[in-house]
């Protein structure tokens, strides 16, 4: 992520999202996404954008944490599809 500004910079810098078990990775994306939906029901784009960008840069930090691994279980790809769907969705 160079050159992006971090919003989670706790999290990058202390080296805990590398830390955290897969599951645990994918429940904090998945609360961002939902804060996304609530805010954009609620008529409030700006902190809907806010919630998309953390969970974008949760996605990123995922796929660079598990970007080692190799068949038979490969999170990598799949994290990147389920960002480019993500993507599709919130435009």
């Amino acid at each position: 992520m160079d050159g992006a500004i971090t919003l989670h910079k706790d999290l990058a810098e202390s080296g805990r999202w590398s830390e955290m078990p897969f599951a645990q990775q994918m429940a904090n994306i998945g609360s961002e996404v939902f804060r996304a939906e609530n805010w954009k029901k609620k008529g409030k784009p700006a902190r809907m954008q806010n919630a998309v960008d953390r969970a974008l840069e949760l996605l990123d930090f995922t796929v660079q944490r598990w970007s080692f691994w190799t068949l038979p279980f490969r999170p990598c790809s799949m994290i990147t599809e389920v960002r480019e769907s993500f993507c599709v969705c919130v435009n």
